[in-house]
Order: C-alpha cells, then structure tokens, then sequence
C-alpha cells in the first residue's frame, strides 16, 4: 500500500507537470550527472532454512522461517547523455538487514536409536545482505524551469550474501534425556543473479547545477541459496521509494 502511494504520488507529480509543458519540446537532458540518495525498500519477505547434523551417528535436521523484513538502502548514482532525450546511466544500491530466526531442531536420542527429540533454537541477527548495481537506459519524459523527469529500465545484477546456521552441536542435560543444550556453528553464503530495474526519477533544480531529486524504483530478481543439502528459493530486490541530491555537468 505505501509503495502503491509512492508510485500514484510520482506519477501524479510528472503528469502535473507535463501537462503544464505540453505545448514545449522538452529541453536536452544535462551532459552528464551524480547522485546520492537513501530511502526504504519494501522487501519483506520469507523463506524456510533447512539444515541437518550428527549426533550418535545418526542424522538430525533442523528448520526455521527467516523473514527479510522492509529495511532503509542508500544508493550513488551516474550517468550521461547519449542522444536526444536519451542518456544512459548506471547506479549502486545496498541495504543489510538481520534477522531473528526460531529454528525447531530434531534432535538423536542418545539411548534409543531412531528415536528424536524436538527442541527449540533461537538464533538472532542473521543478515541479509544485497548490493546491487543497476545498468539503466533514461528517457526524459519533460523539462521545464527547474523540474525535470525522467523514467528508466534496464538489468541488474544483484549479489546477494547471508549468514546462516550450519551445523549444531548438542550437550545432553541428564536423565531422563529430554533436554538437551544446542550450539549453532555459523557460516556465510554468497550469491550473484541476474535482475532487472524499472522507475520514474523528478528532478528539482534547486541552484546552478544543484538539483534534489525523488525516485520510485523496482528491482526483481531471484536467487537459490544453499540450504542443507538442498537450496531453497530467494526473492531478491523489491520496490524502492528514495530521496537524493544530484549534480549537474
């Protein structure tokens, strides 16, 4: 619902201002540009982690659901006119976000063979990490006075890391073997996947070649991260609403 806002309000603000300007050719966009921005993604999203260990040579597993929740991102950015009202640009975004996870283990009986116990784990921060660079070709919808807009597309390349639980270690509490102590041993995994991009970008000039900008920005894109002895699918990316400086040359 928010991102659906972000996007009507943008939209809203470039049809203003093109109605404004219909009867105008739109100016060239500027020969070359640079950016920082923040903002918030809204990316939340979860997936099962699976894994599984030894214990009295026999085979446990464990499972949890680890939610990527809606979290800030920063962002630079460059780019440089082609042609016409064309240019090209290209930018970096990256957010991490740790998580806490309640993983449910099965755990060996240390008497009885076959036989497990279910014992709760829960593991905090574990982060999720995306930096994702972004190629994108720029359209100039209009210009007029200080504002500008413009909309955009094109690939992006997400590389994706996250810590994860890979192994546990268990030490028995005595009689009569109900309890038992876990240790969770952590690893991390790295990912790279192949996405796309798409957003509207208004422009403000605020003095000479100082200009202050909003964006509303969708990145798609998947990945399959180890998980156990098997991989488990990752929704990557997410809409994006951010504010930011530019600079003109």
């Amino acid at each position: 619902m928010k991102m659906t806002t972000a996007m009507l309000l943008a939209c809203g603000l470039a049809l203003a201002c093109a109605s404004g300007v219909s009867a105008q050719t739109p100016d060239e966009p500027a020969r070359g540009f640079v950016s920082l921005s923040g903002g918030f993604q809204f990316a939340s999203r979860t997936s099962t982690e699976t894994g599984s260990f030894s214990l009295y040579d026999e085979p446990g597993f464990f499972t949890g659901a680890r939610e990527v929740g809606n979290t800030p991102f920063f962002d630079v950015g460059a780019g440089m006119h082609i042609t016409g009202k064309i240019s090209g640009g290209i930018a970096l975004s990256r957010f991490a976000k740790g998580s806490d996870v309640a993983f449910t283990a099965m755990v060996p009986h240390p008497l009885f063979v076959g036989e497990t116990r279910s014992v709760a784990l829960g593991v905090n921060d574990l982060r999720h990490t995306e930096t994702v660079l972004h190629l994108q070709a720029i359209y100039q919808v209009f210009s007029s006075g200080r504002y500008d807009a413009s909309v955009f597309a094109g690939p992006s390349i997400i590389m994706v890391k996250e810590d994860r639980v890979t192994a546990l270690s268990a030490t028995e509490t005595g009689s009569p073997y109900t309890a038992v102590k876990l240790d969770a041993t952590f690893g991390s995994v790295s990912k790279t996947a192949l996405g796309a991009n798409v957003g509207l970008d208004v422009n403000y000039r605020v003095t000479g070649d100082i200009g202050a900008g909003a964006f509303v920005r969708y990145t798609v894109g998947r990945a399959n991260m180890p998980s156990g002895d098997t991989t488990r699918k990752v929704t990557l990316g997410g809409p994006q609403v951010g504010l930011g400086l530019r600079y003109r040359f």
